[in-house]
């Protein structure tokens, strides 16, 4: 017998598609879904990942957006309330984001630097008057690698990311985080593109590791995937690196899901 073991499912954004083609006749389309009171009258999607998907992403502009024009290829980032972004050459974890112009909010106020400042702190900066703790604790768990940001001009913006060393191996030792920060590769893109004839956890029992403290995908997003899998299930309290932050437990998830096939 066979046996699949995931160790953390790499971020794998199966975002579901509607109508390729234009709408033949105007409507209504309801979507039925297991969450409630969306979105949040304070400026955000509600209900986790479920409202992100179904909301956060087709309602609401981000500086960069996930085009979603194709169902038969994988999302790519595209420009939103951003034209175009940047990293600086001498310091990698810094970025610089050029704003599109002419943007007004509901009100009329102007969509400025200085603005996306001002929600940055409504979800970042606990001391900020417009601080809002709800909304923190849902929205600050997406952008765990915002380490500091300004406005540089009205139409310029520039954010500091934390990176490898606190936000994708947190709980290792600072110098083995250092090793990681140096050999950690890009992700593969193309991977992502790759033709899936038929799904190998559909016929083959699999196993799951769930980092609880994983900061580059969202845990409740790995326990979504391993109960769409069917897998058996650990949670470890751990970063995005389970095997190298909890080897003895990995380990022995590696052993049991082998073992049936012993002297196969």
């Amino acid at each position: 017998m066979r046996v699949i073991i995931r160790f953390i499912g790499l971020a794998a954004f199966v975002l579901a598609a509607i109508a390729s083609h234009a709408a033949v006749a105007a409507g209504v389309l309801r979507i039925g879904m297991t969450a409630s009171d969306i979105p949040l009258t304070t400026g955000q999607a509600d209900n986790g990942a479920e409202g992100m998907r179904f909301m956060g992403y087709t309602v609401y502009d981000g500086l960069v957006n996930w085009d979603l024009s194709s169902a038969d290829k994988p999302s790519d980032l595209v420009p939103g309330l951003a034209v175009s972004w940047s990293v600086d050459e001498a310091d990698k974890t810094k970025w610089t984001f050029k704003l599109r112009q002419g943007v007004t909010f509901h009100d009329g106020s102007a969509f400025t630097a200085e603005a996306v400042v001002w929600n940055l702190d409504k979800l970042l900066n606990d001391k900020s008057p417009q601080y809002d703790p709800r909304q923190s604790a849902q929205g600050r768990s997406r952008i765990p690698g915002v380490a500091s940001y300004r406005a540089v001009d009205p139409t310029t913006l520039e954010i500091t990311t934390k990176g490898v060393v606190e936000s994708f191996a947190q709980d290792l030792p600072m110098q083995a985080r250092r090793v990681l920060a140096v050999t950690q590769g890009p992700t593969n893109a193309a991977a992502f593109g790759g033709k899936v004839t038929s799904a190998a956890w559909k016929a083959k029992p699999s196993w799951y590791v769930v980092a609880s403290n994983d900061r580059m995908i969202q845990p409740d997003l790995e326990r979504k995937f391993a109960k769409a899998m069917g897998a058996k299930t650990i949670t470890l309290p751990s970063s995005h690196v389970p095997m190298l932050s909890h080897p003895a437990a990995v380990a022995k998830l590696i052993i049991d899901a082998a073992a049936p096939a012993e002297g196969k």
